[in-house]
């Protein structure tokens, strides 16, 4: 009998702790919510990784804006609008609509969401660049005159050369749309019929051709160009030109990365890469964070409501109903969370101190008789229980210690070991069921 009232003791404070910590989480998530908390974290790592003017652009880039959508309510109109629609009558008769709007601090964004935004961003700044340099990108006519400039400049060869610009702008045209190997082979083709013999004329006109027509294929050729232009920190400019070192020599070593579209997935691969890491350092602060804020809720928590671990701990020792009435919850709650029926569960810590412990009579709460003893109005008494008459400080320091540590070490924590003791319990149960049976056999 004595094992089992330890063991049902421990169960009983364990599940106590369990629910206190489900508290303490509960109420840093409110608070973690309407703070932003997660969401303004990740607006300052943005930061790091991007430049301020960089960052804006991607919030707003479709493929993350569209992510960033929240229910929002008409509460922006002016204050006397505000007053009118909160007058009882109006209320009722005109209700507050509700709408979608953009959340500025969104708490999460895909990785594979923002690696597409951030290199849509450089690439088109890339070809914003490459559009502006006048010989970056020769129209057809452009082309053909520079194939016909180097034909001659006597009478008869002027006439050969207005023929041969309508003929070269002719071939051009047949071109478009088509593959790199495919213009360069008819590029070649030209500057044969045409009859230009110099070498550097040649190459020349093959660069220009391959600019105008093809000049699109070559993607990390557009990253490294906007890079040049856009304002990203040095270490982001770092990684991407070593991300773009890495797939030339992978090029270089045969591993096949051809077309445009295979090199641009293995740029967006590395970036996503490089941001999930950012992530986790993210991560990891947050948890910091939490933590800090969680011992700080628990302190509250534990003074507010008086949850006392040494009064409780004297209470489901010395009171047998009390025990097994918090080992039959603990047992019923174990159950719930395993069938996931607790998953839509409040979690307004009020709330769950008013059902999940004061419901269960334990002694949390003030009274009137520790409420006197510490010089306090007994009007902030939150429990009538009469055995607990006064609150000594050795009491309050280690009581509330033990709780606020209880908190911190979060409902996971205790549930796991709240399973393990109801599983160790059942087993004995059982074990003592089968030997008294043998006794009667």
């Amino acid at each position: 009998m004595l094992g089992s009232a330890v063991l049902d003791t421990a169960i009983g404070l364990i599940f106590i702790f369990f629910v206190f910590g489900t508290m303490c989480s509960g109420g840093f998530s409110m608070i973690s919510r309407a703070l932003e908390m997660r969401g303004k974290l990740l607006q300052q790592g943005l930061l790091y990784l991007l430049d301020a003017d960089v960052q804006q652009q991607i919030m707003d880039h479709p493929l993350i804006k569209s992510t960033r959508l929240k229910q929002g309510s008409v509460a922006a109109e002016n204050k006397l609008m505000q007053y009118i629609r909160r007058l009882p009558i109006v209320k009722n008769l005109f209700p507050a609509r509700s709408l979608l709007t953009y959340n500025p601090n969104p708490d999460y964004i895909a990785p594979s969401t923002f690696s597409r935004a951030l290199l849509d961003l450089i690439i088109a700044t890339g070809e914003d660049i490459q559009k502006q340099n006048p010989n970056a990108r020769y129209s057809i006519d452009d082309l053909a005159a520079l194939f016909a400039n180097n034909v001659g400049e006597t009478l008869q060869e002027k006439k050969v050369k207005e023929q041969a610009i309508n003929y070269v702008r002719y071939k051009l045209g047949t071109l478009i749309d088509q593959n790199e190997g495919t213009v360069i082979e008819g590029v070649d083709k030209l500057i044969i019929e045409i009859g230009i013999k110099d070498p550097k004329v040649c190459d020349e006109i093959r660069f220009q051709v391959r600019n105008a027509f093809t000049y699109r294929a070559e993607v990390l050729d557009l990253i490294t160009l906007g890079l040049t232009e856009i304002k990203l920190p040095e270490q982001t400019k770092e990684f991407f030109q070593r991300q773009i070192e890495l797939i030339i020599r992978q090029q270089g070593l045969d591993e096949k990365i051809e077309t445009t579209k295979e090199k641009f997935e293995q740029v967006v691969t590395g970036v996503e890469s490089w941001y999930n890491r950012a992530m986790d350092s993210l991560t990891t602060i947050f948890k910091r964070t939490s933590q800090a804020w969680i011992f700080a809720i628990a302190l509250v928590l534990a003074v507010v409501f008086n949850v006392n671990t040494i009064n409780i701990a004297q209470s489901l020792w010395t009171n047998t109903t009390l025990r097994d009435s918090v080992v039959a919850a603990a047992d019923q709650r174990v159950l719930e969370e395993q069938s996931g029926a607790q998953g839509n569960e409040e979690t307004n810590p009020v709330t769950i101190f008013r059902e999940d412990l004061a419901a269960l009579r334990i002694p949390v709460g003030w009274t009137k008789g520790e409420l006197e003893s510490i010089g306090l109005p007994t009007a902030l008494a939150q429990s009538g229980d009469t055995q607990r008459s006064e609150l000594t400080l050795f009491k309050a320091v280690v009581g509330w210690g033990l709780t606020v540590i209880a908190g911190v070490m979060g409902a996971p924590f205790w549930f796991d070991i709240l399973n393990r003791l109801l599983n160790l319990r059942g087993g004995g149960k059982a074990t003592a069921k089968a030997d008294e049976d043998d006794a009667k056999g």
